[in-house]
């Protein structure tokens, strides 16, 4: 009975990666699923619990598969898949930063693929910077409304430097990167989506600042939720007081 669950499991492996790339867009970019091009996530609390509802059932279904319905390959494949679902889950739902870190966007927010992978020809990377600036507004809408002052000081800053230097980005070295680019009409359509884009991300580095003056030093994760990191995202799960010695014997 070998081939039945192999078949099985390739269909849970394919559904993973189709239903991560929709509910993760800017992943399915990076990994070079360019008809992803320009898509953000759905940044808003909502979009953000049905993303993690779906991990869920997907870390559900893929624990199932036990080890004797599975060879050493596939056995390998599940337990990295239920850490990469654990790790994305702290992020997403243990660690607090969707309401409170801007750092927590900073990924997704980035453009850069666009300007520094040469995927396709300069024009049609263009194309996908205008659909990325049409649909960033929102986006930023989105975590605006997510932020819930006040936050820790470090973590404003860091905003601040993210989205004031996207702003900084494309008012000053887009438009050189795609100056080169012979067409009008796409020019028209750049220049209307990288000033509200421009907009969007002085608007959100604006409001940071304007809430720095109530920051708080209040950053630190804790024991409990620092050990649950650590696990999630690394499958390290010595206890704190031996980590620490360990560290302190070794900085030494």
């Amino acid at each position: 009975g070998e081939r039945a669950p192999n078949a099985a499991w390739q269909a849970e492996v394919d559904g993973l990666i189709a239903g991560w790339f929709t509910h993760f867009p800017t992943d399915a970019v990076n990994a070079g699923k360019h008809e992803f091009d320009g898509q953000l996530p759905d940044f808003s609390m909502d979009g953000q619990h049905k993303a993690i509802d779906w991990l869920h059932g997907e870390r559900d279904a893929i624990a199932a598969f036990t080890d004797d319905k599975l060879d050493g390959r596939q056995r390998f494949e599940r337990d990295y898949v239920l850490a990469v679902i654990d790790g994305k889950l702290f992020w997403m739902e243990d660690s607090g930063f969707a309401s409170n870190n801007p750092a927590y966007y900073a990924g997704d927010i980035s453009p850069s693929i666009y300007l520094t992978r040469p995927y396709a020809p300069l024009h049609e990377r263009m194309a996908a910077v205008v659909k990325y600036e049409d649909n960033l507004p929102a986006a930023i809408a989105q975590i605006r409304a997510n932020l819930h002052a006040p936050l820790p000081a470090t973590y404003v800053d860091y905003g601040i430097g993210v989205f004031g230097g996207l702003a900084d980005f494309f008012a000053g070295d887009v438009p050189k990167a795609f100056a080169s680019v012979d067409d009008k009409a796409l020019q028209d359509r750049f220049k209307a989506s990288n000033d509200k884009a421009i907009q969007a991300t002085r608007g959100l580095s604006d409001w940071l600042k304007s809430i720095k003056p109530q920051a708080t030093q209040d950053f630190a994760l804790g024991p409990d939720k620092f050990a649950r990191m650590l696990y999630a995202t690394e499958r390290v799960n010595i206890p704190l007081d031996r980590l620490k010695a360990a560290g302190e014997a070794d900085l030494a």
